[in-house]
């Protein structure tokens, strides 16, 4: 079954450990980054926090950064498009073993915090046994599978995820309400307390899946 694992890894094992210490501020953000054989797709990364002019700097010195090239900056962000030093290479081919994928990466000068989705658990457990014998860190958050029924792939219960589609089919997030917390948990057959705990859990949980893992030490 596939295994969606969150975890650590800190920049100076992985990338930008120079642009990090020179830009304090910097936020790095990534989406979907697969290996495939040799080749790599160069990512696509968004960089906030910083001046544009100090940040390209700290990159033109980076050694994790072969290349890059900004392909947008707005008020205070770009989008840039990095090419990785070949041992950043070494470590995304150790995580993805050319069969997962890097879903997201997020940096900032505490480290890396990484979302990766293995074919199965015995992927997950070769990746570890690897970076184990390599004397890499691959700090393990969160695990979970993704079960094919839609609570699991978006990591949420099964009550939550009717709590949360109750919710919505009867209005209570339309502008305005169409129905309150109380008459949705008397619908539910469960307390407003009860209730409104499992709405906001439900809505952390996916908005975790769905906009962000989070800078790392954030929970």
């Amino acid at each position: 079954m596939p295994t969606i694992v969150v975890a650590e890894i800190p920049h100076g094992e992985f990338a930008l450990q120079h642009t990090f210490d020179q830009v304090p501020d910097l936020e790095a953000e990534s989406e979907r980054i697969v290996a495939n054989g040799d080749d790599i797709v160069v990512p696509l990364v968004w960089l906030s926090g910083a001046n544009e002019a100090d940040l390209e700097e700290a990159l033109e010195d980076d050694p994790s950064v072969q290349d890059f090239s900004q392909l947008t900056w707005y008020e205070d962000e770009g989008l840039y498009q990095l090419t990785w030093a070949q041992h950043v290479h070494l470590i995304v081919r150790i995580v993805t073993n050319e069969r997962s994928t890097i879903m997201e990466l997020h940096g900032t000068q505490s480290g890396w915090r990484v979302r990766v989705l293995f074919p199965d658990r015995d992927e997950l457990s070769n990746v570890n046994a690897f970076c184990e014998e390599q004397d890499l860190t691959f700090d393990i958050e969160r695990i979970r599978d993704l079960e094919s029924d839609p609570s699991g792939r978006y990591g949420l219960t099964d009550e939550q995820y009717e709590s949360l589609r109750t919710a919505w089919e009867a209005g209570y997030f339309d502008v305005p309400r169409e129905i309150d917390l109380r008459e949705l948990a008397e619908e539910m057959g469960i307390s407003h307390q009860a209730f409104s705990e499992r709405l906001r859990r439900g809505h952390s949980n996916l908005i975790e899946e769905t906009i962000g893992i989070g800078p790392p030490g954030d929970e």
